[in-house]
């Protein structure tokens, strides 16, 4: 069997788990979106903290606001752990 794309990766995400991120707030999930853009763009690099300095994602807060839309840098790691999990779940 062939080897998922990074895009195809997160479309699956999007399809079959849409309300894996329903805990967050709006712009939390925006920032899951442009995370999730990033890691199809670059790949799993991407899906570190060091993401939140990268734009466009940096545009939408400073290294702590955004961290507050997720409940704190534990849940924000934890959002982080949870996309690379389901991008590669079989």
């Amino acid at each position: 069997m062939k080897p998922l794309t990074r895009k195809q990766r997160a479309k699956l995400l999007e399809k079959n788990r849409p309300d894996i991120f329903s805990e967050y707030s709006k712009k939390a999930k925006t920032i899951i979106d442009l995370i999730i853009n990033k890691y199809v763009e670059f790949g799993l690099s991407e899906l570190t903290p060091a993401i939140l300095q990268v734009d466009p994602i940096s545009q939408k807060g400073n290294i702590i606001e955004i961290v507050k839309e997720f409940g704190g840098i534990d849940k924000f790691n934890k959002a982080l752990e949870d996309i690379q999990k389901y991008l590669y779940a079989a």
